[in-house]
Order: structure tokens, then sequence, then C-alpha cells
């Protein structure tokens, strides 16, 4: 039996009408980008920027900001492989894109941050190390001089190591690191200066100026009438000769390695302040140091002070007063390093030895009050300046 012609129409037109209406139907999903995966799906290219971050110290500068960047994309990935395993039909990647979207925000301020950040560091950690550098520099001198000091000393040291860890966080471009030990340099360094300050405050001491100045008063006075007198000023490292009033010779030396200090007890290596007198002239072969004038430490006014301070405790039990101070040669090394004697260059030692008679006075005192380095950095001025003679 023969097909109708229009049963026939049906059965081609049928399929293909479905087939329509289906892909009319389906057109929006096609279209709309649901079904595509948004770009660095895999997200290789976000966790290298998350990785590049975390070498560069994102979990010391922005921790909270780093987990919450981490979050976001696993989060984002999570999604989009979710979407990834469903059928077509079913698939929606809109909330994946979003997702992902947001996390390389995120990821990107994130490591805006941390470049800014370790920028900061950088410039700060530089700068610090410069400032430590110029204030060692300007108080090397006074340093020096306080250096004896054992709690000075281990700030200083420390001042030191943290320094070098600094620089070598900078070369390593571990800047975070950088600033704190940067920081820590200077907090030893401040620690130095407090303590340093402590100790050289009797320097600038009003009453113990017009004292010291009283002495040289006095001095001077004594030469217009004997006709000679010394005057060592140990913050200036200088001893004055005055004859008949007037100064007529200054020479450098080198002081007691403990010349901050006052003179307290034998074997401190101070060099002692007050008045004294030449006792004994001792020629070639009569001293290791070539030539030496010998002075009446301890007098009356030490013995009195020395008893005073066993007193109050500031002496050791077994201590002695100590002797033996003398201006003698092999000065000119540049630094505080005898017992507590004066030592001028040997040419300066040799004039003076003709010039000195026993019983010519002899006036030590801490400052005359005059711009010495220890005066400038008490005042907060540069002392960075060459000793007399230097």
């Amino acid at each position: 039996m023969k097909q109708l012609p229009w049963l026939r129409i049906a059965v081609w037109t049928l399929p293909i009408g479905a087939a329509a209406m289906t892909f009319f139907l389906l057109l929006p999903r096609l279209s709309d980008g649901r079904l595509t995966l948004p770009p660095d799906a895999d997200g290789r290219l976000l966790r290298a920027v998350i990785q590049a971050a975390e070498t560069e110290d994102a979990s010391e500068y922005a921790p909270v900001r780093l987990a919450a960047a981490r979050s976001a994309l696993n989060d984002a990935l999570a999604e989009v492989n979710v979407q990834r395993g469903r059928s077509w039909l079913r698939r929606n990647l809109h909330p994946a894109q979003a997702q992902l979207s947001a996390a390389s925000i995120a990821i990107l301020e994130l490591y805006r941050e941390v470049a800014d950040r370790r920028s900061a560091d950088r410039e700060a950690a530089a700068g610090i190390l410069q400032l430590i550098g110029t204030q060692l520099d300007a108080q090397a001198d006074v340093a020096r001089h306080t250096a004896t000091d054992s709690r000075i000393r281990r700030s200083l040291a420390l001042t030191e190591i943290r320094r070098r860890e600094a620089l070598n966080f900078l070369a390593r471009e571990r800047y975070a690191a950088a600033v704190r030990a940067a920081r820590s340099a200077m907090d030893a360094l401040l620690a130095a200066q407090q303590q340093s300050r402590s100790l050289l405050s009797r320097f600038d001491n009003p009453v113990n100026l017009d004292l010291w100045r009283r002495w040289i008063d006095e001095a001077v006075a004594q030469s217009r009438r004997s006709g000679l007198a010394l005057v060592v000023v140990k913050a200036l490292h200088r001893l004055d000769v005055y004859e008949h009033g007037r100064m007529t010779r200054s020479m450098a030396v080198d002081l007691g390695a403990n010349s901050i200090n006052p003179k307290l007890h034998e074997g401190d290596r101070a060099t002692p302040e007050g008045r004294y007198r030449v006792t004994l002239k001792k020629g070639p072969g009569r001293t290791i140091y070539g030539l030496a004038l010998l002075i009446d430490y301890p007098n009356a006014d030490d013995r009195r002070r020395f008893q005073d301070n066993r007193r109050l405790g500031l002496i050791p039990p077994r201590a002695g007063i100590g002797g033996l101070i003398e201006i003698h040669g092999h000065g000119g090394r540049g630094y505080d390093w005898t017992d507590g004697c004066i030592a001028p260059l040997d040419a300066d030692m040799a004039w003076l030895f003709r010039r000195t008679a026993s019983g010519t006075p002899v006036v030590i005192v801490g400052s005359d009050g005059s711009a010495s380095p220890i005066h400038q950095y008490l005042n907060g001025k540069d002392t960075h300046e060459a000793r007399p003679g230097t």
C-alpha cells in the first residue's frame, strides 16, 4: 500500500522541527557564556603570583590578606571543578567566573601591598643603617674613651652585631628582617649613648667645672710666682705649660685607659684629678719610658677622698689607694693606654723634662669648660674631630 504524501512529509518535518525547537530553546545557554571556562581555569598563573608574594615575605607583611587570597582562589577553583563535572545541560560557570575574578583582584592587591611594604622596608633599613653609621663616626672619639665601661662595651658590641645582621639581610633582600635588625642596632646604640651621657655628665657639671677652673687659676697664679706650672685637661687630652702666667706650650697626651673616670683606687687605670707637685725627675735608665716626672699622688686630698669612698662602698675591700703616677714619655699612640699616667710624645717629654724642676705645680682637671669632644657630645653637636696633635 502506498504512503500518503502528507504522511511522508510529516515523517520528515517533525524531527527537523523538534531539532530546531531544541536549538532555539538552548540558544540562550550556548550564548550567555555559562558554558565557557574562565581564563586561567586551573589557577596556574594566580598560584604563581601567590608564590611570588610568599617569596617576598607575604606571610610576614600581609598574613591575613595572604590567607584570604589563598582561600578565594581555592573556592573559585573548586567551583570550576564542580561545574566541569556536570553535564553541559546543567553546567553554569558564571559563579566560578565571578569567584575567579574576585580571587584575581585579591591576589593582585596582595602582591601590590607586599611590593609596597618591601620597598618601604628597604628604604627604612638603609636609612637607619646610614644614621647608625653617621652616629658611630661622629661619636668615635667619645666612644673610644667610654668603651672601658662594661655596659657601654656590651651595648656597642650589640650595635655592631645587629648592624652586620641588617646589612646581611639587605644583601639577601630580606627587608623585613633587615628593618628589625637595624632597629635593634639603633636601640643598642641609643642605650650606649644614654650610658655614655650618664658617665660623661660630670664633665659638664657646673660644680665640677667651677672647682676645676679654680684649680687652673691657682696654677696660673703659681706660675707667676715660681715661673712654671703644668695643667692637664683630661677632656682635651692636653697638657698646657704656663710660664710666668702665660701659656707657652700645649702638647697632646695619652692618659689612663680608664681616663673618663676619677681615680678611686689602685688598678683602676684612671688618671687622678687634683692639685699635685713634681716630686722626682727620672732620667734615662731610671724609667722604661725614657724620661718621667713623678707627682705626689696620693696627697692628703686623695687620701681623704679614698676614705670617704670606702665608707660609701665604692672601693673594693682589699684595694689600696695606688700610686706611682707620672708624666712620662712614649705617648702619641692616639688612644688611652697607661695605668693612670700622662704620656706626651717623646720630643715633648724631653722639652718638658728640661724645663721642669722638683716642686713644679701640676694640676689635673676633668675639663676646663671649653669645646672638647665630650662637651660637644653632651650638647648634641658633632664630635668628630681630631685630638690635639693628631
